[in-house]
């Protein structure tokens, strides 16, 4: 694979020299203000390149590549969000959950959570009572 990358190197330089080699002589036969106005003249080599290469180019990463990238970006970010916002809402369960089972002896504290609950059963019929015996109390 080198040897013909280098084959290929050194043909193209040979086919330089010898382009360059046959036209020395007519560039020498020119006046030099001749010369110069002939070169000045002529196109730059990459010119067309620019034209025909670098400005379409430019015109579909503008127009097509980056409005794809920002819509597959915006629909990562949405699927990220919505992930985050799954965790968030179990941490929320779990943060009340925990928050619910802290009981008033442990803290120090009485628990709006635990009153809740204490309330509601003492309010229930005991067993063997119905809620008109509950009543007449």
């Amino acid at each position: 694979m080198s040897l013909i990358l280098i084959l290929l190197s050194l043909l193209s330089a040979t086919g330089m020299v010898v382009i360059v080699i046959r036209r020395l002589p007519e560039a020498r036969a020119l006046p030099k203000n001749e010369f110069f106005e002939e070169f000045n003249s002529t196109k730059p080599v990459f010119a067309d390149f620019r034209d025909f290469v670098i400005i379409p180019l430019e015109r579909f990463w503008n127009d097509k590549a980056l409005v794809f990238i920002y819509k597959k970006a915006e629909k990562g970010v949405s699927e990220i969000n919505l992930y985050v916002k799954k965790i968030e809402n179990k941490l929320l369960k779990a943060r009340d959950y925990i928050h619910g089972k802290n009981f008033p002896k442990e803290s120090g504290r009485e628990s709006e959570y635990w009153n809740g609950v204490n309330e509601f059963k003492n309010g229930l019929p005991h067993d063997g009572e119905s809620e008109e015996d509950l009543n007449e109390k």
